[in-house]
């Protein structure tokens, strides 16, 4: 009881001697403070200003939609060498891709539109339910480059259970593909292909193969960016390691190479929006229907589009689109 009575004693001596020094201080205190605050303020220093920054919500509200038309540009430039095939293609390769093209503006749209699986600085690579198209889309060398009909070869379809599957090395010069087989009972009775895009050629070099995209792995030799790929991919049983360069496979993999990821970046069609420096969010949509879009830059994006507005629509009825995100408009750049 003592105890408590000394504590209640001391604090009452401590509040008593704070109210006499407000009393009695508490004018000079104010007038020193509102002095500091005036002079503070006389040289444009503002203190503990709140923050302006934007603070993202756990589930963003769309502030606006906006549809986005694409505009022709000019026709000379919508196809420049007249026949869909890029400049830079030699007489020879120029005049195989031109007899294919012709042949597949004959085909029907089939079972889906095309779809893209890589780009990069300038080019492309898209398919369909039957072939694969790698298209340049810089300005000197616009049109398409390469041409693949997959008629002929050991691979799964567009849709099912047996699904042809695609891996683009990181600079877009080979792709892996196979199948990738739903049922994991099932056997495979297809096979493994290297494409070369630059010349337009596909070796088999693995038959009875379940291929899965997350299963690959490129690699390239420590500082030489002119080295050819080295690539490996593995199913239920097997790894299986392919030299581009040496054109065969390896028992092992190189000492001296590293792996290389690809970085391209893309959206897919309902996930177009995007958020200004003030906070407002923004969903684009389109009319025609495109699965993927691609990051060409940080401010545009770039993908095929199949034109459905179009009566009797045939495979070749695409063209490439192009949106700028920051003005929020879209043009046609190449039709073939």
């Amino acid at each position: 009881m003592k105890h408590v009575k000394r504590e209640t004693f001391i604090a009452v001596a401590a509040a008593g001697f704070l109210i006499f020094i407000a009393l009695k201080y508490g004018e000079n205190i104010y007038n020193t403070v509102m002095q500091y605050t005036i002079n503070m303020t006389e040289k444009n220093v503002v203190v503990d200003k709140p923050s302006e920054k934007v603070i993202p919500t756990a589930n963003p509200i769309i502030s606006s939609t906006v549809k986005i038309n694409f505009k022709d540009i000019p026709k000379q430039l919508l196809n420049p060498t007249g026949d869909g095939i890029s400049s830079f293609v030699n007489s020879t390769s120029r005049k195989k891709l031109v007899e294919m093209l012709n042949k597949m503006k004959q085909l029907p749209q089939g079972v889906g539109p095309w779809r893209t699986i890589y780009c990069n600085n300038d080019k492309m690579i898209f398919y369909n339910y039957g072939h694969m198209i790698a298209y340049n889309y810089s300005e000197k060398e616009k049109g398409i480059y390469s041409i693949l009909d997959f008629s002929n070869l050991k691979v799964g379809t567009y849709q099912g259970s047996q699904v042809i599957t695609f891996s683009i090395s990181p600079d877009g010069n080979y792709v892996l593909f196979g199948t990738n087989i739903l049922e994991r009972d099932l056997k495979s009775d297809k096979s493994l292909y290297i494409y070369d895009v630059n010349n337009g050629t596909a070796k088999e070099f693995v038959t009875n193969f379940k291929m899965q995209r997350e299963n690959v792995k490129w690699y390239n030799k420590y500082n030489d960016s002119t080295y050819k790929w080295v690539v490996s991919v593995k199913d239920d049983k097997n790894t299986v390691i392919w030299d581009v360069a040496k054109v065969k496979t390896l028992g092992v993999l190189p000492i001296d190479v590293k792996e290389v990821s690809d970085t391209s970046k893309f959206l897919n069609s309902e996930d177009l929006s995007f958020t200004d420096a003030k906070g407002n969010i923004t969903k684009l949509f389109t009319e025609n229907y495109t699965e993927r879009f691609w990051f060409k830059d940080n401010n545009t994006l770039i993908a095929v589009q199949s034109m459905e507005n179009m009566e009797n629509l045939k495979l070749m009825d695409f063209q490439i689109v192009e949106i700028n995100i920051i003005d929020k408009t879209g043009k046609v750049t190449f039709r073939p």
